[in-house]
């Protein structure tokens, strides 16, 4: 169910190119919430030129175009967003079962109210060492770090995006860019649940290279590389009176 006009709405901004055999399962798991549960999806596909576009309408949420570049296009969901919560979901992940309510249990457990957050971990959408093996360090990561990625389904309110310039216009590294922005105003509400993503570029590039893509090892040029490789050497700390992220139980 798809439902706008709302307060309480949550806008699962979906940016997309050339996915057609992932983007329905995608669209499927934003919208496959309790009936009371207020989500507005919206897919930015990015000119795909396969059949992601009639896959998406097919279902019935906001398609919008422009020229591929994953900034803008989620930049253009947010613009067109009629929620208070943006959720930045990658094509090739799943939210999981009841995730609106998780989101709302997760902030109203933390004071003050935090304003930003992310799913905990991942999971490969493949079970076997590799997935368990991701969601250990994806994990351990975002809480210790309290430095989530993209793919973990980054959830901000719309406003504070909007005071924070939303996504800067970079190839890569935007959800990393996003997130230092965002820590400076404190750590992230962390939902237990795991998002779950494709196991494709896993497979394919293996696990142990990608995952050090993931950190910034190899693949980001500079300076953004040598930011994020500066961040997660650094963990943040946190005074007693600052705001800290609370957890739901799956």
């Amino acid at each position: 169910m798809c439902c706008v006009g709302s307060s309480d709405v949550v806008s699962v901004v979906i940016p997309c190119l050339n996915e057609a055999d992932r983007i329905e399962q995608a669209v499927k798991s934003a919208l496959s919430q309790p009936t009371h549960a207020q989500v507005e999806v919206i897919v930015v596909d990015g000119q795909s030129t396969d059949k992601t576009v009639p896959l998406a309408k097919k279902h019935g949420i906001k398609v919008l175009s422009c020229k591929p570049s994953r900034s803008n296009q989620m930049n253009l969901g947010a613009d067109h967003a009629r929620g208070k919560l943006l959720l930045f979901l990658h094509a090739d992940c799943s939210l999981p079962d009841r995730y609106v309510e998780a989101i709302q249990a997760t902030r109203s457990r933390s004071s003050p109210k935090c304003r930003w957050g992310a799913f905990e971990t991942i999971k490969l959408d493949v079970p076997g060492w590799q997935s368990s093996f991701l969601q250990a360090t994806v994990r351990l990561r975002s809480g210790l770090l309290h430095f989530p990625y993209g793919d973990q389904a980054i959830f901000v309110e719309k406003d504070l995006f909007r005071s924070i310039g939303g996504f800067k216009q970079m190839p890569l590294l935007e959800d990393v860019d996003l997130v230092c922005r965002l820590r400076k105003l404190g750590p992230p509400a962390l939902v237990r649940q795991p998002i779950t993503t494709s196991a494709r570029r896993w497979q394919r590039l293996g696990l142990f290279q990608t995952t050090l893509m993931n950190q910034g090892g190899t693949a980001p040029p500079a300076p953004h590389g040598r930011q994020l490789l500066t961040l997660l050497a650094n963990p943040p700390t946190h005074g007693p009176g600052s705001q800290r992220g609370s957890k739901t139980g799956a």
